[in-house]
């Protein structure tokens, strides 16, 4: 129970002698009188494995800062609002039912600053990354092993997903097992895992949602793109471009900018500028015609555009193209 004794450092609410179910593992923490009332439940269920249930009510905001222990957590939070802050890494708020996965690392400390309203439930999960094959079945392991802050970065890792039915179920039978004692052990550690489980299977889903979003993201560019292409002889607008394409301005400017790194104007003058280096070095069209074909309204425009881009003249360009090679 010597982490029971690490986190119990620091805390504003009293730890009572014993827990209320006999339990030799489990340990109960009473919020304090002026702040509100209910408790935290914690179970060690095993090699630094630890799952914590809240259930209180707070009427005064209060903060509790608990030591930095570089701890992995699965944070199930199901009503409530409270505050979590690491210093000098930021704050991050809970009002809304979520999953979020935290890891600090060792020595940068967590400060919960719990806020008066609404029941605070939440459940979570938390491991010692370095003990992940002694406590979860090697396939959990390998699928969180991405997930696992290194030593040599310290720094504070937080990812947020919304709290799935599923994940919300299995948290509530956790916050009230109703399982005879000498069954919660087996049970915590069950529900402990499928916890975990879905945490992970909701970060995978994220992932291959990122990733199909990020494949038709990249289908509507290059429709955009050819669109762009295909109409470099005139004046088009963002408007037009979503308009064609059925897509918000915006999200069409979010295109340019991750895909071809540029904005929509600087992609039309690229567009522009290569359809002319084309005609230019393919084609005896004049000068003349070639700025109207590429949206030019003057031939000086073209020229002065073409220097800057490509560092000679269309002229120049042209007649270097042409020249013969030297011998040998």
């Amino acid at each position: 129970m010597e982490i029971i004794e690490r986190l119990s450092a620091g805390r504003t609410s009293t730890r009572a002698p014993h827990h209320p179910s006999g339990l030799d593992y489990a340990v109960r923490w009473n919020r304090p009188r002026p702040y509100g009332e209910g408790y935290e439940d914690g179970f060690v269920i095993g090699d630094d494995f630890i799952v914590t249930a809240i259930q209180t009510k707070v009427r005064r905001r209060f903060e509790e800062t608990e030591p930095g222990l570089g701890r992995l957590i699965f944070l199930f939070h199901l009503s409530g609002r409270r505050i979590i802050g690491f210093p000098g890494h930021g704050d991050y708020d809970l009002d809304l039912p979520s999953l979020s996965i935290i890891q600090a690392s060792e020595g940068i400390p967590r400060c919960n600053t719990w806020i008066e309203g609404g029941p605070e439930k939440s459940v979570a999960v938390s491991l010692n990354p370095r003990q992940l094959p002694l406590v979860l079945p090697q396939t959990l392991t390998s699928v969180m092993a991405p997930l696992v802050w290194s030593d040599r970065k310290p720094g504070v890792s937080w990812r947020q997903l919304p709290l799935s039915p599923e994940m919300e179920a299995a948290a509530r039978a956790t916050l009230w097992p109703g399982v005879h004692p000498k069954l919660m052990r087996d049970y915590l550690t069950a529900k402990a895992r499928e916890l975990i489980c879905l945490a992970l299977d909701g970060v995978l889903a994220c992932r291959s949602a990122a990733v199909r979003d990020q494949e038709a993201g990249r289908r509507q560019f290059l429709k955009v793109a050819d669109y762009v292409d295909r109409n470099v002889h005139r004046k088009i607008t963002m408007a037009q471009i979503a308009a064609d394409v059925g897509a918000r301005p915006a999200k069409v400017s979010e295109w340019f900018a991750q895909y071809s790194g540029m904005s929509m104007q600087e992609y039309c003058a690229h567009s522009r500028l290569t359809k002319a280096c084309y005609l230019l070095l393919s084609t005896d069209r004049p000068l003349k015609q070639i700025a109207f074909e590429t949206g030019y309204n003057h031939t000086a425009n073209l020229c002065i555009a073409f220097k800057k881009r490509f560092g000679l003249t269309p002229s120049q360009a042209r007649a270097r193209e042409r020249s013969p090679s030297p011998a040998g």
